[in-house]
């Protein structure tokens, strides 16, 4: 369903899409919230498939993509990171990352706990299972390990000291760790040492004990709730009295112990519906996590239960079951995880809302720059260059007073090499504005923009980075892409955040460390630190390859390839000839060519040729 401005406000599915339809417009029995819904719908968006396992597919991919504002979603103003694996790698690492983005790598988590909690989980793995911390490319091998080998935390793969099938088995059983089979690993562990000291391989087993002790003392700080050695997970759902807000908590329990747990704080617009939340819920938590266990344990069976357990089984690679228990073990332990749902939304509740917050915010700025819709969508733009070389433009997006930043776009500016800062803004938002549907403004002009459905979506305001002369601009495009009647404009100037509107002269100053000034400020320097950040990036490889095209005997070719190597100029000093030798096509004489002629401009730096 899409509004007015073409947004995707909900997306569902149906194995009869005319009976779904007709309960949202002929149904006199529906709630105010979702009446209000249906009061927004302009149109619709309908996409036949094969079976409902697609339509469940396709369902969960559009709303992590549109982010609809009636489907229920994770609220929190962050991501959950992520242990990731880099098993496309021939000797993996492991990295904290904020998004599970790479098909090839392996993902544990999200994890909803400190990130100092998380570190500190993968130094212990990295310890344990000396897995390369270091983030150097393997392409060939170094002449000598680096300091984590000497201090037993890692096996130097960089200098072939570990073979490929040796450091498998190290990945093999990190994998097992972070999963939580720490008990089947210990047994397999066991059985390993029993077979080394038959073959007196007692170095191996000295190892292989330091690596059982160390899996015995996380064991032991873990609760045993069963001794079924079963894999479970037990979700909870708890609304506040509203409706709106609910908190999704779920306990892992693996070879019958408890990992911990996770809480959530999810948002319905559409009321407290528990079959309909706990699917969505499920849906969301397994397609980012990836990993489900055999058992679910739930209060109540979601919504097409039979069609969820066969996706989650084909996501896991094995059978996936939910079920509610009636009585025994798991009812008291489904009991615990409600209790404690419950205790999470009070916290939740009673502690400052960011929700509210960011609701406060954006009335506050309706009511400041007096706005008739108010502006769930707001776009701020920015210029970053110096003296007109390598100028850019950054366009930052914040939804519903949070940054979306998929929909960041960064700009190239074209055919401007003088310090025009108001024609670079016009460039800028001349491109952007062409690709809004009904705009005037052709879209031909943007060379480098390809076609992207979330730049089709128009906003409601939009904030210029500057005073008056950065505002003259806005509004002579947007007059020129005829959208002054649906889009609002406004410019920011940095001396005292002064917001000014088209048509007066007279600045507005929100209140000092309002909501709607905390959320203007965080807007502004999100589209300054989007925007130098990109003009520091071509700034920098634009001075790598200027500096490196003035080394006689230095083609393309070989700038290229030392790009690849060398993130920027400064690391490139750093380099020796020995290192640069190694490259592939690189000779001893160009090597020491270039090692010379950087250490010329630069004799600071030390050389070793």
């Amino acid at each position: 369903m899409r509004d007015e401005r073409h947004r995707v406000i909900y997306v569902g599915k149906s194995s009869c899409l005319k009976n779904r339809v007709r309960s949202y417009f002929h149904s006199h029995t529906l709630a105010d919230r979702t009446r209000w819904m249906v009061s927004l719908v302009c149109n619709f968006d309908i996409i036949t498939v094969n079976t409902e396992m697609e339509a469940l597919i396709l369902e969960n991919i559009l709303i992590k993509k549109y982010r609809p504002y009636f489907n229920i979603l994770f609220r929190d103003d962050k991501s959950y990171p992520y242990l990731e694996l880099t098993t496309f790698e021939e000797f993996p690492r492991l990295r904290i990352v904020r998004t599970n983005g790479r098909k090839k790598s392996t993902y544990f988590g999200p994890y909803a706990i400190e990130g100092l909690a998380l570190r500190r989980t993968k130094r212990l793995v990295q310890k344990l299972f000396k897995l390369r911390p270091c983030h150097e490319k393997l392409d060939k091998p170094r002449s000598r390990p680096c300091l984590y080998y000497h201090i037993k935390l890692c096996t130097a793969p960089c200098c072939g000291l570990v073979s490929p099938q040796e450091y498998a088995q190290q990945v093999e059983m990190a994998k097992k760790c972070l999963s939580g089979h720490t008990g089947q690993l210990s047994r397999k562990l066991s059985v390993q040492i029993h077979k080394e000291a038959a073959r007196l391989n007692y170095e191996r087993c000295a190892q292989l004990r330091d690596l059982l002790k160390g899996l015995e003392l996380i064991t032991q700080k873990q609760e045993i709730i069963f001794t079924n050695n079963l894999d479970e997970d037990y979700v909870s759902l708890t609304y506040d009295k509203s409706g709106f807000l609910c908190c999704a908590l779920l306990w892992q329990v693996r070879e019958g112990r408890l990992q911990g747990q996770q809480s959530f704080i999810l948002e319905s617009q559409l009321g407290s519906d528990l079959p309909t939340d706990l699917g969505s819920f499920l849906q969301q938590y397994y397609s980012q996590n990836g990993q489900p266990p055999t058992l679910i344990v739930v209060e109540t069976l979601p919504s097409d239960a039979p069609l969820l357990e066969e996706w989650l089984s084909s996501l896991a690679g094995h059978k996936v079951k939910l079920t509610v228990p009636q009585r025994g073990e798991k009812k008291k332990l489904l009991a615990k995880t409600q209790e404690n749902a419950r205790r999470c939304l009070d916290e939740e509740l009673h502690s400052p809302s960011m929700h509210q917050t960011r609701q406060e915010a954006v009335k506050e700025l309706k009511e400041a720059l007096q706005l008739e819709h108010l502006p769930l969508r707001m776009e701020c733009y920015d210029i970053s260059n110096i003296q007109g070389k390598y100028a850019v433009g950054s366009m930052v997006v914040f939804e519903h007073g949070l940054p979306h930043r998929s929909h960041y776009r960064k700009f190239k500016i074209q055919g401007l090499d003088t310090p025009n800062d108001f024609a670079m803004m016009r460039q800028v938002l001349r491109r952007r504005l062409s690709h809004i549907s009904g705009s005037l403004i052709p879209q031909a002009c943007d060379t480098k923009v390809k076609r992207d459905p979330s730049l089709e979506t128009a906003p409601e305001l939009i904030i210029v980075d500057g005073g008056l002369g950065q505002l003259g601009v806005a509004i002579e495009v947007i007059k020129e892409a005829g959208l002054e009647h649906s889009i609002a404009l406004s410019g920011l100037a940095k001396r005292e955040e002064e917001l000014f509107r088209p048509g007066s002269s007279e600045s507005i100053l929100l209140p000092l460390n309002s909501p709607a000034y905390n959320m203007v400020t965080h807007l502004r320097n999100e589209a300054h630190r989007f925007a130098i950040t990109f003009h520091r990036s071509l700034r920098g490889k634009g001075m790598f390859n200027s500096t490196l095209a003035e080394i006689p005997g230095l083609g393309e070719k070989y700038i290229k390839l030392l790009r690849t190597h060398f993130t920027d100029l400064a690391s490139l000093k750093r380099a020796t000839a020995q290192e640069l030798e190694r490259l592939p096509g690189l000779g001893p004489k160009l090597a020491a060519k270039i090692v010379n002629y950087l250490h010329e401009l630069d004799p600071s730096e030390p050389t070793d040729s």
